[in-house]
Order: structure tokens, then sequence, then C-alpha cells
């Protein structure tokens, strides 16, 4: 109940701004666990690319599985985003499978998943294919390790991440399982 207030509270407030394209993922993080609608403007405006990269439109793909009720509006030259969190219920419990892209490892994506899947509505179920190790980001082996340290250190329950199947950069075809 008292969350439903502070949902229905927040959606009257102005949106947050933000600018450029770092920390997107902690953004649309932070934006879900606290109900603010976020608006992220000149993402790489003044690049030779300008916008949104496949693997942060892959991201937010991922975020609306696991969520009901986000709305997010991209515009044309994927300079600006706006994003209104839903609830944070993957459907129902039910198993989401998603294809990460290939330009960045598995565990770009279960930094999100995880936190979310900690304040989530049901039980969250995850299968990510991909790739598991790469030069870019940690490997899932080393953020299942420090995430559960984290989780243990606030007594709370640790993730069951699994690497069913490896799959290395620029390949993929790893198979990571989050419950």
């Amino acid at each position: 109940q008292r969350q439903m207030c502070i949902r229905d509270r927040s959606s009257t407030q102005a949106p947050l701004e933000f600018s450029g394209h770092k920390y997107l993922r902690q953004i649309l993080t932070l934006s879900l666990l606290s109900g603010r609608q976020v608006i992220i403007k000149n993402i790489r405006a003044s690049h030779s690319n300008p916008g949104m990269l496949e693997y942060e439109v892959n991201l937010l793909q991922l975020i609306e599985k696991v969520t009901n009720g986000c709305q997010m509006s991209i515009n044309k030259t994927g300079t600006r985003l706006i994003f209104r969190p839903g609830i944070i219920d993957a459907n129902d419990g039910q198993e989401v499978k998603h294809d990460c892209n290939l330009s960045r490892n598995i565990s770009y994506y279960l930094e999100v998943i995880c936190m979310l899947g900690i304040f989530g509505k049901t039980e969250l179920a995850v299968t990510l294919t991909g790739n598991t190790d790469d030069m870019q980001d940690q490997s899932v082996d080393s953020f299942t390790r420090s995430f559960n340290f984290m989780m243990e250190q606030c007594n709370s329950p640790t993730a069951n991440i699994k690497v069913v199947k490896r799959g290395f950069a620029p390949l993929g075809g790893g198979l990571v399982t989050l419950r």
C-alpha cells in the first residue's frame, strides 16, 4: 500500500533529466527502483555516429521483458531517451529468455538484472545468451563471485547464476541462467 502511494506521488513529479550516455545502466536501474521518469538527452550527440548503440537498445529490450508497464521512447536519431518505469515483475515468474548483443559481455546485462531481481515483485528467472568473457567487461564468473559476496555482507540470499555454456567474443554462444 505504501509503495503504491510513493509510485503515485512520483508520477506527478517532473522527470529527472540527464545528459550523455555515461551511467545509462545506473540511471535506468535507479529510475525503476524509485519509480521516477527520466529523460536522457544528448546521447553521443557530438560523436561521428550519434545516438544509442545496439547493445544499449538491447538492454532496454531486456528491461522491458523483466518489467511490466515500462514505456520507452527513443527519438529518430537515438540521441534522446524518455524512460517511464514500470513494475519489476518478470512475466509472473515465468522464465525470460534474452539474446544479449555480442558487443558486450553478459555481465553488462547481469549488473542491471541482478539489482532489479532483488526488488522484484516475483522471483526472477532469466536465461541470457551471448559472450561470457571478453576484453571489455568483467567476466560472468568474477561478477557472480563479487555480487554474491556483497549479498552475503547484507545477510541477503545470494543469486543463483550458472554458466551453462561458455561463449567468447566475437562469436558468442554462451548461456547463463539467473534465478
